[in-house]
């Protein structure tokens, strides 16, 4: 498509709407003017076109102008009676009115896929910013338990562990229980919790805080041995 073939595109697409069209030099460049009732309104097409569908690109940004400012197209005249009541002529297709029907469904074809492209890289850029806030916002373990007092939110204490809920001299005692049962040699966390007898989460627990003192240290497969003090 020649500078030429962009200019009548868009010239023609004005007249649609009723707007006078004025084409001026800018060198590699050609602009493409018109008046609206909000203003000067305007294009740029190049001379020398790439390839056909540059054309079309640039229909399709006087188009969107053209909807920023309400524009609609002029109305045809009506039909009078007489055509309307007259028999319909047998249509002669020729070759060329071919070409320009397909001519015409390739342009509403890739306009449709400009729009969708538009929509594509609208839509990455919203999840793109949604992954960077939510890549922000820091995660936090803590179990929160939400009431409701006098018609707004109030937030607790978060929920104690099975082994923080229990009483301090049942912790201890539970850590001692834990600790005998822990052999000197490697043994799994699994026969701990049957010969202790407690709760697979409160043996978990104790493991930790007797680690933390030094009592006992942990290995491979979840092994877990005392230390000599």
């Amino acid at each position: 498509m020649s500078g030429n073939d962009i200019t009548d595109l868009l010239l023609e697409e004005l007249d649609k709407y009723g707007l006078k069209g004025e084409i001026s030099d800018r060198s590699k460049h050609l602009e493409i003017a018109w008046e609206t009732p909000y203003g000067r309104r305007f294009v740029i097409a190049a001379k020398t076109a790439s390839d056909w569908r540059s054309g079309l690109n640039t229909r399709s940004d006087l188009r969107k102008l053209l909807r920023k400012d309400n524009m609609h197209p002029k109305q045809e005249s009506p039909v009078s009676f007489q055509r309307a009541m007259s028999l319909p002529k047998e249509s002669i297709v020729t070759h060329a009115s071919r070409e320009r029907a397909m001519q015409r469904d390739i342009e509403t074809l890739v306009e449709l896929v400009m729009e969708l492209q538009e929509q594509n890289n609208s839509l990455q850029q919203q999840v793109t910013a949604i992954t960077e806030k939510l890549n922000s916002v820091s995660v936090v373990s803590t179990v929160m338990s939400t009431v409701s007092f006098a018609g707004q939110q109030v937030v607790e204490q978060p929920v104690p562990s099975e082994l923080e809920s229990l009483p301090k001299t049942e912790r201890v005692k539970s850590n001692d229980v834990v600790l005998n049962c822990t052999a000197y040699e490697w043994t799994l966390v699994s026969a701990i919790i049957q010969n202790t007898g407690l709760g697979r989460a409160v043996v978990n627990q104790c493991l930790m805080r007797l680690r933390e003192k030094g009592l006992v240290e942990n290995g491979l497969r979840g092994q877990w041995r005392k230390v000599a003090v």
